[in-house]
C-alpha cells in the first residue's frame, strides 16, 4: 500500500521504509516550463513552484494530486511522480486546488474516502476573540506552555469551530497546527475554514463497530446530546435525529492522519464515551504532554497508570487537566497549586 505522508496536514515528514524505493527523475518540460524535481526515497524535491502546476503521484492503487508546494514522501516501491499543468489534471485534482479541501489526509489508508468540499473564501465570525473555550482550557494550555508557538493539538471532538472551542486560540493566535475530529456535518463548513485538518470520524473501542450518533442538539442539554447515544454510554438521550456510524479506534485514526508521536495538547470530549474509546489506547505509542478531558472518572485510572498526573479541575464543567510525567515544568506547576 502506498501512502502519502502529511499531504494536506502540513509539512511532510520522512517515512522510514525497509523497501528499496525506485527513483524516478522528473524532467523539465521546455514547452510548459514545468518544475524540476526528483521522486526518490527522500521524497519529491521541487526546485520551482510555478503557479498553475500540481504534482501527480501515480502508485499501483491510487493516483494522488498535490499542489507543487508540498513535499511528498512515499513508502512504496512502484510510485512515479511528475508535475503537470493543473488544467490538464481533470476533476480528480479538485481537492488540491484553491477553494476546495478534502476532509481527511490519509490519502490511501484503508477505510477512508475523500470528497472535495467547496468552502469559498469567507471568514469565520468570532476569530478576533482571545479566548473561546467553555472552561478556560485554551487559556490554561497557553499558560502551561508559556505562550509556545507552532505546537500541535488533537481536538477530539471539535464540535463548533468557534463557540466553546478549546483549540481555536492556539491555532489563530499562537500558530499551532492540529487535527480536528468531528463527525457532525453541521460543523464541516466552519471547521474547513480553520487551519486544523478535519477528520470525519467517530472514535471507538474497535474499528468498524456500528453505533448510533445524534446529530442535533437539544434544548435541555445543548450540544452535550450530540454524540454517541446508547445504554452503554453516559449519553442516553435520543431525539429522533440519530444516524449510524462505523467507529474507528483512536490509534488507527492517529496512524492514518499522521499524528506525531508526541502531541502537545489533547482536548478529549466525546460526550461520555471517553473511557470506552481510550481504555485500551496504546499510550506508549502516542504521548500527550497535556490533556483536558470531560467526565474522566473511569479514564483517570487509565491515564495515571500510563504516566499522567492529575493537575486540577477547570471551571465548573467537570473538565480535568492532566500533564504527562515528562512535562518539563510539571513540578513547578504542581508547586504553584499546592
Amino acid at each position: 500500500l502506498c501512502l502519502a505522508n502529511q499531504a494536506m496536514l502540513g509539512d511532510a515528514k520522512s517515512m522510514e521504509s525497509s523497501d528499496e524505493v525506485i527513483s524516478a527523475a522528473v524532467a523539465s518540460n521546455s514547452s510548459d516550463q514545468a518544475p524540476v524535481g526528483t521522486c526518490s526515497k527522500g521524497g519529491v524535491d521541487l526546485a520551482l513552484t510555478l503557479p498553475g502546476y500540481i504534482l501527480r503521484a501515480v502508485c499501483p492503487r491510487f493516483t494522488l494530486y498535490l499542489p507543487v508546494r508540498h513535499l511528498l514522501t512515499t513508502a512504496c516501491t512502484r510510485c512515479t511522480c511528475e508535475p503537470i499543468r493543473a488544467d490538464r489534471a481533470g476533476g480528480n485534482a479538485a481537492a488540491a486546488l484553491g477553494g476546495a479541501r478534502s476532509p481527511v489526509g490519509a490519502q490511501a489508508a484503508e477505510g477512508w474516502r475523500f470528497p472535495a468540499i467547496y468552502v469559498g473564501n469567507a471568514t469565520l465570525p468570532g476569530l478576533d476573540r482571545r479566548w473561546t473555550s467553555q472552561a478556560g482550557q485554551d487559556r490554561a494550555v497557553v499558560e502551561l506552555f508559556e505562550g509556545k508557538r507552532n505546537g500541535f493539538f488533537v481536538d477530539l471532538s471539535s464540535s463548533d469551530p468557534v463557540e466553546m472551542s478549546n483549540t481555536l486560540t492556539l491555532e489563530q493566535k499562537y500558530g499551532w497546527e492540529g487535527l480536528c475530529v468531528e463527525p457532525n456535518p453541521k460543523h464541516f463548513q466552519g471547521l474547513l475554514h480553520r487551519k486544523c485538518h478535519l477528520a470525519v470520524a467517530v472514535a471507538g473501542r474497535v474499528t468498524n463497530e456500528e453505533v448510533e450518533f445524534s446529530l442535533t442538539r437539544n434544548s435541555e442539554c445543548g450540544d452535550a446530546c450530540a454524540g454517541i447515544v446508547g445504554d452503554r454510554f453516559d449519553n442516553t438521550f435520543r431525539n429522533g435525529h440519530e444516524v449510524k456510524f462505523l467507529t474507528v479506534t483512536a490509534e488507527k485514526l492517529f496512524d492514518d492522519m499522521r499524528v506525531p508521536p508526541v502531541v502537545d495538547y489533547l482536548s478529549l470530549d466525546i460526550e461520555g464515551a471517553e473511557f470506552w474509546a481510550f481504555q485500551h489506547f496504546p499510550f506508549h505509542k502516542y504521548r500527550f504532554m497535556a490533556i483536558t478531558v470531560e467526565r474522566p472518572k473511569k479514564l483517570r485510572r487509565v491515564l495515571e497508570a500510563n504516566g499522567y498526573v492529575y493537575v486540577r479541575e477547570l471551571g465548573s464543567h467537570l473538565d480535568s487537566l492532566f500533564l504527562h510525567s515528562s512535562f518539563p515544568r510539571l513540578q513547578q506547576v504542581m508547586d504553584q497549586l499546592a
